[in-house]
């Protein structure tokens, strides 16, 4: 009998026949044999997160860097022209480690032991090609770095890996995991109740359960609810009904974390770090970030309970043609920076800073100003002053950022030269050099993850090798793999 055949006689028995093809199966797949939700072993708990930015303005939003307090390098903002941003707070800039900060990412100091930074080569200049490629690391074949990631730490008798978010790309190099579109804890837990079941009173779900016991003994493995053993039926009870206990609202998980990214702490670090200058602006945008901060609260519970493996989350493309990134921008990074710290801050709290791997991008930045342009007034020592913000097109330069407890604290590997041409560099924290190719996502993401994760992405043997990213990215080459990241953590 066919898994679909037994679906409808499971259904025609409850009198749902109508309704087969209404049932989730998001229940069914993540239960374990012993019937409850499949979770990672407290010692093996590992969680990957990726940020896309759309195509923010890199040197706006400090996805970007420049090469010293002195100034921006040329041609960034006018082609062979050695300028000054025209928002003088992005001017503002402070070194920490090998990082140099501006006004509006300056807050990343407080997370600097675990933060690495890449200028990347983009590699396109359409918005969904370039997407994929940081996403991914190619333009086509890969899965998403969640779905990879999972693929790798999930464990076939438990059930599939579990990823979630907006942006996640499962294929044939991803073929143990499960994708769940949701991006706050309570879409997460709704997609873990039956619509049909859920919706009935006791006496309903109680024959729900016995017609699959029934079915089970049957014939064994071929029910409507996948499972090894009767106990997976029994334990559906609890999902159908309640969505996933372990993040209920009223839980200390939730409330923990919450409470650390709450929005009074998020206007303190703005403040802290901000002071008179744009404080005001960061936090009034902060009410296009609420979505963030739900997203963030999901992702820290799903790496604390190992009910998940991985998350995408994706902000506004912020497409700035006509002019406005400057400011605008300037304070989406403010405030996507500010939720980051105090999410980091919470996973260093937990003990997870080994655990958790943070990736941050965009599909790339921007070009010189173009003959567009938008005012807006802010904030500069306490005086108001109006910001000509000119517009920008597409650049092929973009950068990223990593947060790990395993990666070189406070390095950075390659710039942008005096052309606006990203490069690579001879070592960490050394000024960019035409010489050296600017790195790529697979570069950068792929080793960082025999960095971060060598027991699974690393080759004894071969501990300078590609071959176990390979596994998930076959792109990776060995080439592909940075050195001096890879060697700084050694």
């Amino acid at each position: 009998m066919s898994n679909h055949s037994s679906r409808r006689k499971f259904l025609g028995q409850l009198g749902f026949a109508s309704l087969a093809g209404v049932l989730s199966s998001h229940v069914y797949t993540a239960l374990s044999k012993h019937g409850s939700l499949v979770k990672a072993d407290a010692a093996s708990k590992k969680f990957i997160l990726y940020i896309h930015c759309g195509s923010w303005d890199g040197l706006a939003s400090g996805l970007l860097q420049p090469n010293s307090v002195a100034n921006w390098p040329s041609g960034v903002f006018t082609p062979g022209v050695q300028a000054i941003a025209p928002n003088p707070l992005i001017n503002k800039i402070s070194k920490n480690s090998q990082m140099y900060l501006h006004s509006y990412n300056k807050v990343l100091s407080e997370v600097m032991g675990n933060l690495f930074h890449a200028t990347l080569n983009s590699r396109s200049l359409d918005h969904y090609v370039a997407a994929e490629l940081q996403r991914t690391g190619h333009e086509s074949e890969h899965p998403s770095w969640t779905a990879g990631f999972a693929q790798i730490f999930s464990r076939p008798e438990n059930g599939p890996g579990i990823v979630t978010g907006v942006g996640s790309r499962l294929n044939g190099y991803s073929p143990n995991v499960a994708f769940i579109e949701a991006s706050s804890v309570p879409g997460f837990v709704a997609s873990f109740r039956d619509p049909v079941a859920s919706a009935h009173q006791i006496q309903i779900k109680q024959k729900f359960g016995a017609v699959a016991a029934k079915l089970y003994q049957e014939q064994f493995g071929t029910s409507l609810i996948p499972g090894h053993f009767k106990s997976t039926f029994e334990g559906t009870h609890k999902y159908w009904s309640q969505g996933v206990p372990e993040l209920a609202e009223t839980s200390d998980l939730i409330k923990g974390l919450r409470s650390s990214l709450s929005l009074a702490n998020a206007d303190s670090l703005i403040d802290t770090h901000m002071e008179n200058n744009d404080a005001v602006g960061v936090k009034q945008h902060g009410s296009s970030f609420l979505a963030l901060r739900e997203n963030l609260v999901l992702a820290g519970a799903l790496a604390k309970s190992g009910i998940a493996t991985g998350m995408d989350i994706s902000l506004s493309n912020e497409d700035y043609h006509f002019g406005g990134s400057q400011v605008l921008t300037a304070r989406s990074g403010a405030q996507l920076w500010t939720q980051l710290v105090l999410f980091w801050k919470w996973i260093v709290a937990q003990g997870m800073q080994d655990q958790v791997l943070v990736v941050v991008s965009h599909e790339f930045s921007r070009s010189p100003h173009n003959s567009y342009s938008s005012q807006i007034p802010i904030t500069v020592g306490g005086n108001s002053v109006t910001i000509a913000c000119p517009g920008t097109d597409h650049g092929l330069t973009a950068g990223m950022y990593l947060l790990n407890g395993k990666l070189p604290g406070g390095s950075r590997y390659g710039g942008l030269l005096d052309t606006y041409i990203a490069a690579g560099a001879s070592d960490l924290g050394l000024p960019p050099v035409a010489e050296k190719p600017a790195a790529t996502s697979l570069q950068v993401v792929g080793t960082a993850l025999m960095t971060c994760f060598p027991d699974e992405f690393r080759n004894s043997r071969e501990p300078e090798s590609a071959r176990n990213v390979r596994a998930v990215f076959p792109a990776m080459a060995e080439s592909d793999v940075l050195l001096p990241l890879l060697r700084a953590s050694s």
